[in-house]
């Protein structure tokens, strides 16, 4: 296209979480050129590194591309990246688990405090504000105490 590359030219960059795979991430910057600018001619004419590889593969000597990468077991990349995933979710799962559990408790804190102190302003006694918070919250006598020591002015 002939708009501009605005996306990251280092793979490690493009992909989610790449701190914690960084073992698993290849490390390497695409080299971006801009072919909108070159007719054919140009282009086939070229004499660079590009131009380089260009001809290996014309000439079906595409090894050379490969020559200095290391040997690699596929499946047990993709064994590794599956349990890479699962620890993902795992993780996914327990944050969205602690998350929902911090925002109920925050919830029931905030409505224990209104409730005691509405209470107060209303000027009920500590004993039926304490009834009140058994009730609603089901907490025992010495959890609604607790709490009116923590909220009750």
């Amino acid at each position: 296209g002939k708009a501009r590359w605005t996306a990251d030219i280092h793979l490690k960059d493009r992909i989610m979480l790449n701190e914690i795979f960084s073992d698993c991430v290849p490390d390497f910057s695409y080299q971006v050129v801009c072919l909108h600018n070159y007719d054919n001619n140009e282009l086939l004419n070229r004499e660079d590194e590009t131009d380089r590889c260009i001809q290996k593969v014309k000439e079906r000597r595409m090894g050379y591309l490969f020559e200095n990468m290391e040997k690699m077991n596929i499946q047990e990349e993709r064994k590794l990246r599956a349990e890479a995933e699962k620890r993902l979710e795992d993780a996914e799962k327990m944050f969205d688990e602690k998350l929902k559990l911090a925002t109920e408790q925050v919830a029931e804190k905030t409505a224990i405090q209104s409730i005691i102190e509405s209470y107060q302003e209303l000027g009920m006694s500590k004993e039926i504000t304490q009834n009140k918070l058994m009730q609603k919250f089901n907490l025992t006598e010495s959890e609604a105490n607790e709490k009116l020591e923590q909220f009750w002015n």
